[in-house]
């Protein structure tokens, strides 16, 4: 009885590309005059993300008083010339635009903040007071305690996290306010951060309550000269949402205009909260968004702190996630502040609460 002789051509072709590895294949079979021998002739061509060409032919002899033979013939590699080469534009417009929509993504989780910054040790959580630092220390960039030296009454609260200077307010209002302004003003090393007054439109004792004309004139005299021996500055801190009306005079009284808009978000609704980004976003000429202090508040009518904590921990887990997804939010900060009832509150008794647990399990999946 004749052997039979099947003769198989394989080839691999590598072409680098940026899109997923694409597979295209034909068979074509071929009956020659001799009935006992059969050709089948196969190319595949496949498109990977290699530099190199292969070309090999492999011919498989069968027959039934021998074992199979295998034989692999590689043929010649092509030249270089023959290869697909890839061009790099001397024009950077095309990088730049596409950098450029990354950054200003409002849905994809945020990478650059890493890197950048406007971004205290490339971590966007932070806490707004002291006392929970101890146990998110390890998970958050940044915290400040509304005044100029947060060290000074937190000194144990020491580590990669930054204390970021503030200053609250023009002095003026409360004891506490004079006080904070003096030791602002002793400041002899530039601050890498520096917070506007703290909710210039509302009033006191835990708003600062300072007029536009004033606001502009202890900004300019206070505040900007820190600008220019390389601060980053932030914008005061509106306590009415998306309704201010405050910032839009002040920013157009100012001789050095801030780096960041600083924001609060005082909510239960997560349409609020893109709302107020929006907000700010769009009138502030899309300048960085550092969420100063968050907060889970019913706002439909008054100010009334939530103390379903069911309510709270879901509300936590979803405006951590949408800070974090959202480009356009460079910094966030969990509020320990005053007049949030008794269930938000982070630290009870020195130890965290059922609230500031639920944080450090949000902020810790991402850093």
């Amino acid at each position: 009885m004749k052997p039979q002789s099947l003769a198989a051509g394989l080839m691999l072709a590598g072409l680098q590309m940026v899109s997923a590895d694409h597979h295209h294949g034909a068979l074509h079979f071929r009956h020659e005059q001799k009935p006992a021998v059969q050709e089948y002739d196969t190319t595949t061509t496949t498109t990977t993300s290699v530099l190199k060409v292969v070309t090999i032919t492999t011919t498989i002899t069968v027959s039934p008083d021998t074992a199979p033979t295998i034989v692999l013939a590689p043929i010649a590699e092509p030249t270089s010339s023959s290869l697909p080469t890839a061009s790099i534009d001397s024009n950077t417009e095309a990088v730049a635009s596409i950098a450029n929509t990354q950054s200003s993504s409002t849905t994809s989780p945020s990478q650059g903040s890493k890197t950048n910054p406007l971004t205290p040790n490339g971590i966007k959580a932070g806490s707004a007071g002291g006392d929970a630092y101890p146990f998110w220390k390890d998970h958050i960039g940044w915290w400040y305690d509304w005044t100029p030296n947060p060290l000074k009454s937190y000194p144990d609260n020491t580590g990669h996290a930054i204390p970021i200077s503030m200053l609250w307010g023009a002095g003026t209002v409360s004891h506490g306010d004079a006080v904070r302004y003096a030791e602002f003003q002793k400041l002899t090393a530039a601050p890498p951060y520096i917070l506007g007054y703290e909710e210039p439109d509302c009033s006191p004792p835990d708003s600062s309550s300072i007029s536009v004309q004033k606001g502009m004139k202890v900004w300019n005299e206070v505040v900007a000269p820190w600008g220019k021996k390389g601060s980053l500055l932030g914008s005061p801190s509106v306590c009415k949402q998306s309704d201010e009306d405050w910032l839009t005079p002040f920013q157009k009284g100012i001789s050095t205009p801030w780096d960041f808009t600083a924001v609060h978000i005082n909510t239960n609704n997560m349409g609020v909260v893109k709302k107020v980004l929006n907000h700010y976003w769009t009138k502030y000429n899309q300048k960085p968004i550092w969420v100063t202090e968050f907060a889970c508040v019913d706002t439909s009518n008054g100010f009334k702190a939530s103390e379903n904590q069911t309510q709270i921990n879901k509300f936590i887990a979803d405006i951590v996630d949408l800070f974090q997804r959202d480009d356009r939010v460079y910094a966030y900060a969990y509020s320990a502040g005053r007049g949030l009832g008794s269930t938000w509150p982070p630290v009870k008794d020195e130890k965290l609460t059922e609230s500031g647990r639920v944080y450090l399990d949000a902020i810790r999946k991402y850093a």
